[in-house]
């Protein structure tokens, strides 16, 4: 196991944390938010049609997010067994999430929440930054 002394500690955390991140803002997306802007879009008296239409989209996202820290634990643990091109895999997430959450905090009049999605698209980029650089 070589590799572990080539990635660096910071790229190591990095993914790690981020990979959690992820796992739990899937969680959080659809679990705690779906049914939340569920209740919202009822209340509202939104066709049913609308309602599953927009859950459908909803839990797509929770289960790309879900996805993406699937993805970044794998990356963090290949590359700790010496597949040095996974840092590549984690720099994709971290642009749509640097992307995506930066055109959505303009996007939608600098709502914080957003933030969130840059936070996470920076740790990625720092660690695949680091692990391209480690090896």
């Amino acid at each position: 196991m070589p590799a572990v002394a080539s990635m660096s500690r910071t790229a190591r955390w990095l993914l790690l944390v981020a990979g959690i991140l992820l796992l739990l803002t899937a969680a959080a997306h659809a679990f705690i938010g779906w049914p939340a802007i569920r209740e919202e879009l009822l209340a509202s008296e939104a066709p049913g049609s609308l309602v599953r239409a927009i859950g459908i989209g909803w839990l797509y996202g929770s289960a790309a997010m879900l996805t993406f820290g699937v993805i970044a634990l794998t990356v963090w643990w290949w590359a700790q067994t010496g597949k040095m091109m996974m840092g590549r895999v984690a720099g994709v997430i971290a642009l749509l999430y640097l992307g995506f959450g930066t055109w959505a905090f303009f996007y939608s009049s600098l709502n914080p929440h957003f933030i969130g999605f840059i936070v996470l698209g920076v740790l990625l980029g720092a660690a695949s930054y680091e692990l391209r650089r480690g090896f």
